[in-house]
């Protein structure tokens, strides 16, 4: 889906050693729309924690799930967890792909060839 609406294997894939920082800036631009577009569709993220990042948190015993949080500088051994939040996490709402109804080795194609027959 990233590929085939947003072309981020492509941006990804390309070098940018030739290009100047406005030329790259212009294609960023639709590819990070584009992206952002699929993503929202496919996953829906949301924050994990409301708060915005450097602001004061706290998570009790009951919040903690490891899954949901990552403890970095001096961790003590049980909750509360006290700190500053450095990231605020993803989490999805939804993931909705495409169902796969191709073989096997069509599977594993990202983006088709394109060959213009003259």
């Amino acid at each position: 889906m990233l590929q085939r609406e947003a072309r981020f294997v492509d941006f990804v894939e390309e070098s940018l050693a030739e290009y100047s920082d406005a030329q790259i800036g212009a294609a960023v631009r639709d590819v990070h729309r584009d992206c952002g577009t699929v993503i929202a569709r496919a996953f829906g993220l949301r924050p994990i924690v409301a708060q915005e990042e450097g602001a004061a948190v706290e998570i009790a015993a009951d919040q903690f799930d490891g899954a949901r949080f990552r403890f970095t500088g001096k961790v003590p051994t049980r909750p509360p967890f006290r700190g500053s939040l450095s990231h605020h996490g993803w989490e999805a709402e939804r993931c909705l792909l495409p169902e796969w109804n191709g073989d096997e080795r069509a599977a594993r194609v990202i983006a088709q060839a394109v060959v213009e027959l003259t």
